[in-house]
C-alpha cells in the first residue's frame, strides 16, 4: 500500500474508475524538466477538453500532494493559466466519467469538489448533494474504512452525549453512511465558519477563544465519581506489542503506569473529550466565535479532563512555529514547555478542575494518544515517523 498523500491519491483513482498520474512528490524528483513535462501535459489535456468534455483536477495536492484539490466540471482557460503561471500542473478526466462517479457516491454530477491531502486514512471532501453544501468522509480498504465508521459513530454519540447543550449547534448533523464496492462513506452536513490558520495574526487571539468551548463540553459531561481514562489505558496496555522497537515498548509502558498512577492519586473528572481537539478542526465567524467543531473520529466518553486543553495548546503551538508534536509535548513531560501554553493552560485548566500541577501528567497523556493513534491504530504515513515522533522524549528522558 502508499503511504502518506499518495494513498489519498490511489483511493481518489479509485473512487474516479481511472488510473490517474501518481506525481512522485519528493523534492529531489522535482526538476525543471519535470515540471516542463506536467505543464506540457496539462496544456495537452485542456486541447482535449476542446472537443470531448473533461472535468479538471487542480491545487496545491496536485503540485505537492498535500493541501487542497478542487474538481471542477469544465475548466476555462483563464482558471487553467492561473495554475500553470503558478507552475501547477492540471490533470484532465473524461467529464462523464467523472460525473458517473459523483453520482455514484450521491454527489451533484456538476458541482465542483473540494478535497484535503494530508496523509490521513481517508479522504474529507466537501460538495453539493441534491444543490445543498454536505462534507464527507471516504476511506477504502481496511484501515480508511474503520477511519469512516470512527468518524461515524464519534459524531453519533457526541451528539448524543451534548444533545440538551447549546453545543449541538456547533456539530454537524449526520446524513447518511453507506458503502459503495470497497469504498466507504459518511455524509454530514456542512457547518458554516472559516478556518484559522497558523499564519494568521489573531491565531493565538484565537487559540483564546477555545476556552470558552471546552469549559462548556467540561460542564456538560464532567463525572466526578468515575475513574477517566480506564478503557483507553487497557486498550493501549493490550496493544503494546503492536508496537516493534523494544525501547519504544519500555517506555511507553512505563509512561501507562506512571499516568495510571497519577489517575489514581490526584482522581481528575472524568468528561467526554474531542480527541483530537485542535485549530484546524475549529471553524470562527466573523467576530472570532467558534461556531463549529468538527471531526469527532478520537472523541470518547469519561476521557481526563484538561485533555482537550492541553492537546489544542500543543498542536497550536507546534503548528505556529513549525514544530513537531512530540516534541513540543516532551518539554511539558519534564516540566519546561514554551510559554504560551503555560499561560494558556494556566487560565483554562482552573476552569476544568484542574491546576498547572497536571500539565505534566496531561502531557503525558497527549504523548501516548500521539504514539497509538499515529502508528498503531492508525498506518503511520511513512518510515520516518517512528523515529521523529519519539526521539526528542527519548533525548529529555534518556530512555536509551
Amino acid at each position: 500500500m502508499p503511504t502518506g498523500a499518495t494513498r489519498q491519491w490511489w483511493l481518489i483513482s479509485e473512487i474516479f474508475g481511472s488510473r490517474l498520474p501518481l506525481l512522485d512528490y519528493s523534492r529531489n524528483n522535482q526538476s525543471v524538466h519535470r515540471r516542463l513535462f506536467q505543464l506540457a501535459a496539462s496544456l495537452a489535456g485542456y486541447l482535449r477538453s476542446l472537443t470531448s468534455p473533461q472535468a479538471a483536477i487542480m491545487g496545491d495536492g496536485v503540485s505537492w500532494g498535500r493541501g487542497f484539490i478542487h474538481i471542477v466540471p469544465r475548466l476555462q482557460f483563464t482558471q487553467l493559466a492561473k495554475e500553470l503561471v503558478r507552475g501547477r500542473p492540471v490533470i484532465f478526466l473524461p467529464a462523464d466519467n467523472v460525473g458517473c462517479a459523483l453520482e455514484k457516491f450521491n454527489f451533484d454530477r456538476d458541482a465542483p469538489l473540494s478535497s484535503l491531502l494530508n496523509g490521513n486514512e481517508c479522504l474529507t471532501v466537501s460538495g453539493c448533494r441534491s444543490g445543498q453544501p454536505v462534507f464527507a468522509h471516504i476511506g477504502s480498504a481496511s484501515a480508511g474504512r474503520s477511519s469512516v465508521y470512527r468518524h461515524a459513530q464519534g459524531l453519533s454519540d457526541a451528539r448524543a452525549a451534548l444533545l440538551e447543550t447549546a453545543l449541538l449547534r456547533n456539530m454537524a448533523e449526520p446524513i447518511e453512511q453507506f458503502d459503495r464496492g470497497n469504498v466507504s462513506i459518511f455524509m454530514q452536513t456542512l457547518l458554516g465558519g472559516r478556518r484559522v490558520v497558523p499564519s494568521d495574526d489573531r491565531f493565538f487571539k484565537l487559540l483564546d477563544k477555545t476556552t470558552n468551548t471546552v469549559q462548556q463540553l467540561h460542564a456538560a459531561t464532567v463525572d466526578f465519581g468515575a475513574c477517566p481514562e480506564s478503557e483507553l489505558l487497557s486498550k493501549m496496555r493490550s496493544d503494546l506489542s503492536l508496537i516493534e522497537d523494544k525501547n519504544v515498548i519500555r517506555l511507553t509502558e512505563g509512561m501507562i503506569e506512571e499516568i495510571e498512577e497519577w489517575i489514581n492519586l490526584r482522581k481528575p473528572p472524568a468528561v467526554r473529550v474531542h480527541g483530537d481537539f485542535s485549530m484546524a478542526n475549529l471553524l470562527f465567524d466573523e467576530n472570532d466565535n467558534v461556531t463549529a467543531i468538527v471531526d469527532w473520529e478520537w472523541t470518547r466518553a469519561k476521557g481526563c479532563a484538561g485533555f482537550d486543553a492541553i492537546h489544542v495548546a500543543i498542536s497550536a503551538v507546534a503548528e505556529h512555529e513549525r514544530n513537531d508534536f512530540a516534541s513540543v509535548a516532551s518539554k511539558l513531560i519534564v516540566g519546561g514547555g514554551s510559554p504560551r501554553i503555560l499561560k494558556y493552560l494556566d487560565r483554562t485548566l482552573p476552569k476544568l478542575d484542574m491546576d498547572g500541577s497536571d500539565i505534566p501528567s496531561l502531557a503525558k497523556l497527549y504523548w501516548l494518544n500521539l504514539i497509538f493513534r499515529g502508528g498503531v491504530w492508525t498506518k503511520p504515513p511513512n518510515n520516518r515517523w517512528w523515529p521523529k515522533i519519539t526521539e526528542s522524549i527519548f533525548a529529555l528522558k534518556g530512555a536509551r
